[in-house]
């Protein structure tokens, strides 16, 4: 299935999507640091923390560089070598610059403010279109949406579609999927529920089929048991 189907076969399906993973994340949503503020420059700095890292690690790393440096303008003045110091345990320590450089960026070039709209955002050093989506939705609540390697994955398994581009990248047809889920008004908590589902439950290797509540019409779980 994808939105080349008839549209009330796809919309009986989007409905079910939002519906189950709404009462999902009731009771399974992770309680991070970062996810208890929408203070753009805590946002900013738990994304480019979570660049290829797992919650959980980020955490502790997290907390200790914000009550460290807890504002733009700190972090802008902070030592490369402490800086790799507090973000060792994480590994990638090229991080440690890269916060040092969007902190100066955002001190020279917005007075010391996170952008709010996604140009500014995608100008400062590294930060590309989800690290900027991610700052945009949480910290601004913007109707956006969050697309990862891993909602790639969930997407493309629940709605059966064939994703000839890399693993990370979304395709027309996940963007256009991903634009029409999200509730109004509630797009921080449904890009939250949609994170964690995709890292917890829809994982890449070993996925909770057996307790997922999505089964009964993952385009994945069907085409799975049709061939056990």
């Amino acid at each position: 299935m994808g939105v080349t189907c008839s549209a009330d076969l796809v919309e009986q399906h989007l409905r079910f999507f939002k519906a189950e993973l709404s009462r999902w994340a009731i009771n399974n949503t992770r309680n991070l640091p970062w996810r208890n503020t929408d203070d753009p420059y805590c946002i900013c700095v738990a994304e480019i923390l979570l660049h290829q890292t797992g919650a959980s690690k980020v955490a502790p790393v997290y907390q200790d560089l914000i009550a460290r440096y807890p504002t733009v303008g700190a972090l802008s003045r902070a030592k490369i070598k402490t800086l790799e110091r507090i973000i060792y345990p994480l590994g990638f320590l090229y991080r440690a610059g890269r916060l040092r450089e969007i902190a100066k960026a955002v001190v020279s070039n917005y007075g010391g403010y996170i952008p709010s709209e996604k140009t500014g955002l995608m100008s400062l050093p590294g930060i590309g279109e989800y690290t900027a989506s991610a700052i945009l939705c949480f910290a601004y609540g913007k109707q956006v949406p969050i697309i990862d390697t891993n909602v790639v994955r969930l997407y493309s398994r629940f709605f059966g579609l064939s994703n000839k581009l890399p693993s990370s990248a979304p395709t027309n047809e996940i963007r256009q999927i991903a634009s029409i889920v999200i509730p109004k008004g509630n797009a921080r908590r449904h890009n939250y529920a949609l994170l964690d589902f995709a890292a917890l439950v829809c994982k890449h290797y070993n996925p909770g089929c057996l307790k997922c509540r999505m089964g009964t019409k993952c385009k994945y779980w069907i085409t799975r048991n049709t061939k056990l």
